[in-house]
């Protein structure tokens, strides 16, 4: 009987953790990008995924949007919509982007770090460390950017104020500059 009551246990505690921890509403009303795609991951059978899929590639090129090589093909026997890419550089980004955040592997090299900038300037926060980067945010706006594993030092001029902070990436880390 107590092996019984383990089994069950057991068997529903694993359940528990195999879930998307979203809704679709929150999936279909989030601009986070690791809420969709956690959704898309655990709940690749919804009828709306082809829309969470090309609000993610959305999410994770905002300049897409505007893009004049993008088209929507409307199917003859269907009211889904299915969205044709020209492959170029922020393709490849977008690709591996999204490889990282559906990854399972604990051990990965690289980090995703989201910088949300809720000031009225736009900002270019310059990220020192391993490599070097400069990642361009418009005002109100956010960029993300996938890196090595390690410690940065990221800069930046937000309007009248300069910010300065040192951070050691181990996991994925969304960081919000605000002018307050």
């Amino acid at each position: 009987m107590k092996r019984v009551l383990g089994i069950c246990f057991l068997s529903a505690f694993l359940f528990g953790f195999s879930q998307s921890k979203y809704t679709l509403e929150q999936a279909l009303g989030s601009n986070d990008i690791r809420v969709v795609a956690n959704y898309i991951k655990f709940n690749s059978n919804s009828p709306k995924i082809d829309q969470l899929k090309a609000r993610l590639y959305y999410l994770l090129n905002p300049a897409a949007a505007s893009n004049k090589e993008t088209k929507e093909v409307k199917e003859k026997n269907s009211t889904t919509k299915n969205i044709l890419f020209r492959k170029d550089k922020t393709d490849q980004k977008t690709v591996a982007l999204l490889n990282h955040l559906f990854s399972n592997d604990p051990h990965t090299k690289e980090v995703y770090l989201k910088i949300i900038n809720q000031s009225q300037c736009p900002i270019a926060v310059k990220i020192s460390g391993i490599k070097t980067y400069t990642l361009q945010i418009p005002a109100m706006g956010n960029n993300s950017l996938l890196l090595d594993k390690g410690d940065y030092t990221l800069v930046s001029k937000l309007c009248h104020s300069k910010y300065l902070s040192k951070k050691s990436l181990t996991r994925d880390i969304q960081i919000t500059i605000s002018e307050n």
